[in-house]
This record gives C-alpha cells, sequence and structure tokens, in this order.
C-alpha cells in the first residue's frame, strides 16, 4: 500500500495531515497552537503532536494541550493506535483511542477519562491535504467539584483538518474538533470543546 508521508501527517494531526513513500517506517513529529472555547471562554494553549507508522500501515499517535486563560487552565491528553487503508484515492483509519482531559477555574474542576473508536479519512492533492474525522465511546472516571457522584456517559468528537507544503521541509495545518464529555448526564453536567489551531508538521 502507497501512503504519501502527507497524508501520514494529517492522520496525526487529527488523532489528534507529494513525497517519497514510506518503505519501513516513519515518524511526525507537530509544534502548534490551539485557540480552546469553552461556554464562551476562550483559552489559549500550546500542543505537541507525535506519530509514528510501525510496520506499513499501522499508525500510533498522541498528542498534549496545555493552556489558561480567562481565569481557567486546561489540559488534555489523548492515544490512539490505528491501520491505514487505501481507499477511493486516499487513506482511511480506523483507530482505537483513550484520552483524559481536564479543566480547572477557581477552586473548581471538571475531569474525565475516556476510551473509543474512531476513523479518519484523508485526500492529498498535490501540496493539499483535506482530513476529517470523528468518534465515539464513553468517558468514565469522571469528576467534578460541584458534584463528587458523577456518573458518565457517551462522548462524540468531530474533526478536520486541512494542510499545506511547501514551508520548508515540513506541513503548516490549520484544524478544528469539536468534543462533548459528558461528566453526569443525570446533572446535565457535560465539557463540551471547540478548538480552532494552527501547527507545524515534520516527518522523517
Amino acid at each position: 500500500m502507497k501512503i504519501m508521508k502527507k497524508q501520514i501527517i494529517a492522520v496525526a494531526v487529527l488523532s489528534a495531515l507529494v513525497v517519497p513513500v514510506f518503505a519501513v517506517a516513519s515518524t511526525s513529529v507537530g509544534i502548534g497552537f490551539h485557540n480552546t472555547t469553552i461556554d464562551g471562554q476562550s483559552l489559549p494553549a500550546a500542543t505537541l503532536n507525535m506519530g509514528a507508522v510501525v510496520g506499513k500501515d499501522y499508525l500510533v499517535d498522541g498528542d498534549l494541550v496545555d493552556g489558561a486563560g480567562n481565569h481557567m487552565n486546561y489540559f488534555r491528553g489523548r492515544a490512539s493506535v490505528g491501520k491505514l487503508y487505501s481507499f477511493l484515492g486516499g487513506v482511511m483509519t480506523p483507530e482505537l483511542l483513550a484520552g483524559y482531559e481536564r479543566l480547572g477555574y477557581g477552586a473548581g474542576h471538571l475531569s474525565a477519562a475516556y476510551a473509543g473508536a474512531g476513523v479518519t479519512y484523508t485526500y492529498q492533492m498535490g501540496d493539499l491535504g483535506l482530513a476529517v474525522g470523528g468518534s465515539v465511546g464513553r468517558d468514565f472516571d469522571t469528576s467534578a467539584s460541584v458534584d463528587p457522584a458523577t456518573v458518565g456517559g457517551l462522548f462524540y468528537e468531530g474533526e478536520a483538518a486541512v494542510d499545506f507544503s511547501g514551508f520548508g521541509p515540513g506541513v503548516l495545518d490549520i484544524s478544528y474538533r469539536y468534543r462533548h464529555l459528558p461528566i453526569s448526564v443525570a446533572d446535565n453536567l457535560h465539557l463540551n470543546t471547540s478548538s480552532v489551531g494552527i501547527g507545524y508538521h515534520v516527518a522523517f
């Protein structure tokens, strides 16, 4: 299966977006800036993403987001394992994922760990790459300072990214992600995040 480096980067940008084909394995590393909106409040954050192709068609990916603003602090960590398939001229990647998210505000907090499954599709058009994806699953180990007896529920997220090559040795990407994490369904307590980001990834 012939998978382009820029297509691997596109998948890594989401999972957490034409150069020589991977022969055995490759790794991408990226840094960026995200502006995450929670209940209308903006939190600027730094991001770090790493992805590696294991063998010929398995992708292991992880990202960290850490930010603060408007008297709040926010952290997210996520890891995924997916399999790359050629599909309709692009790359489709079903994946298993797990993560942790925490929002602190004053003396209070909301947090949850979650696990689920998702799929990402990337398509390369010369120097332009497009990617869309989504995932669903269950959050657990939920915690809220205002409700010690939290029970989570079904989480879901959707994401999209576009990337551009020709900026030095790497790829410039712009991405958007929306995630819904139910902290306590019974109390209608949730952590919804909407993030717009820009980053730069290099594959080697």
